[in-house]
């Protein structure tokens, strides 16, 4: 009996841990509180914000948004600099390569560098997927910046019919509002 009760009690506290944090201040903003490598990751999203079935992904007016917090210190090897954009770079080209191999094709990637409201540098990358992949999916776009010791990202998928634009414009506005908050009971002040 003690050993089902510990296998659940560590099965719900591993629910309680992947669990998404949603702080919805207004029906027209709600931050996306992100646990993460012992910090609090907060984002403003506008509009409609909707749980997913998995931790890192939620939908924002219907499109699908995924987070990825990654260590910054084995980029900056990679890249023998530990300058941010450079270390940006060293993530994209590793990120590109993996992918690619994944796919058993060479990708046809993007790459841009943009300027945050806080005057960091960000990567805008993408890539179109592959022919006879998933039709209905015609590119995936993402957008990192370093945030302290970590590189953080946020990515969307473009499906047929999707504006590029808006999608870019999503990754960007969420990016300008990422904050290392203490928890997320004073975000909607």
């Amino acid at each position: 009996m003690i050993k089902k009760t510990l296998c659940l009690s560590a099965l719900f506290l591993t629910m309680a841990l992947q669990a998404q944090e949603l702080v919805k201040c207004s029906p027209d903003k709600t931050f996306w509180l992100i646990k993460e490598g012992g910090k609090n990751y907060a984002i403003a999203l506008p509009g409609e914000v909707k749980e997913s079935n998995h931790a890192k992904i939620i939908t924002v007016g219907g499109k699908v948004l995924q987070y990825l917090v990654v260590d910054k210190k084995q980029h900056e090897e990679k890249a023998g600099s530990t300058d941010d954009l450079k270390v940006l770079i060293s993530f994209v080209t590793g990120e590109t390569a993996y992918l690619s191999g994944q796919f058993t094709k060479e990708l046809q990637t993007t790459m841009e560098v943009i300027k945050l409201k806080d005057g960091r540098k960000a990567i805008y990358w993408g890539y179109k997927m592959p022919e006879g992949t998933a039709k209905e999916v015609e590119m995936q776009h993402f957008l990192n910046v370093v945030e302290g010791d970590k590189i953080f990202g946020l990515a969307s998928t473009q499906f047929t019919g999707d504006n590029a634009s808006a999608i870019k414009q999503l990754l960007t506005d969420g990016l300008n509002s990422l904050a290392v908050v203490k928890d997320g009971k004073n975000l909607c002040k």
